[in-house]
């Protein structure tokens, strides 16, 4: 990205000198640093250690086989270099879990609340459907008294509940929509509108009014 702002493309900025003194020699992709909510810095940038010395640096070491071993080897290798250094050693996957720490919470949150409104809506359902069902015992004794052929009862016990499911799954698209816009700030990597779940939902909500008519 700043290739791209001050130089238009990242072949272009390799060479040049910006601040009078500071000259490009390579170009890397973007990264996140202090939080992962956010889009990449555009003014990024990875300059020399001697120059700018610091009292506190933070360096990033990519490792293969045990993160405890390197650990240990990196703590030998800093001891080697200045006694006097105690560096403080985290793994990455524990920096990304304490950054995200208050979207897991909300999505563990809002998981039990899905589950638990999925069940009352579930058990709501069958328990409406099964008793409108069950009222309808004599009309569908006499139809079959009178020559109804089976499919024709089946379908005319499954009409009404589908399409009262049905009719209130696309009610509830709408609202869907609106609660995902108002937490996607919470949760991250959350699509405002995940179309393969509210499909899913309805799906089970359909075939849970099926079985029960």
């Amino acid at each position: 990205r700043f290739a791209r702002t001050y130089f238009g493309s990242a072949v272009e900025a390799v060479d040049r000198v910006y601040n009078r003194d500071v000259r490009i020699v390579g170009v890397v992709a973007d990264a996140h640093y202090s939080t992962l909510r956010h889009e990449p810095h555009a003014r990024a940038v990875f300059v020399p250690y001697g120059p700018v010395q610091r009292p506190s640096m933070a360096h990033i070491v990519r490792t293969v086989g045990s993160q405890e071993a390197m650990a240990d080897a990196l703590r030998s290798a800093i001891a080697a270099h200045d006694a006097r250094l105690r560096p403080s050693i985290t793994a990455g996957d524990e920096l990304i879990t304490s950054a995200l720490a208050r979207e897991r919470f909300f999505g563990l949150i809002a998981t039990v609340l899905a589950a638990l409104a999925i069940m009352l809506a579930s058990a709501g359902l069958y328990a409406t459907v099964g008793y409108e069902v069950s009222q309808r015992t004599s009309e569908l004794a006499i139809r079959m008294a009178l020559g109804a052929p089976r499919g024709a009862i089946v379908g005319l016990v499954l009409r009404g509940p589908v399409r009262t499911v049905l009719s209130g799954v696309l009610a509830g698209i709408p609202g869907v929509f609106l609660v995902m816009r108002s937490a996607e700030s919470l949760l991250f990597g959350v699509p405002t509108f995940d179309l393969q779940i509210v499909a899913l939902s309805g799906a089970l909500l359909l075939a849970i009014g099926i079985g029960a008519a």
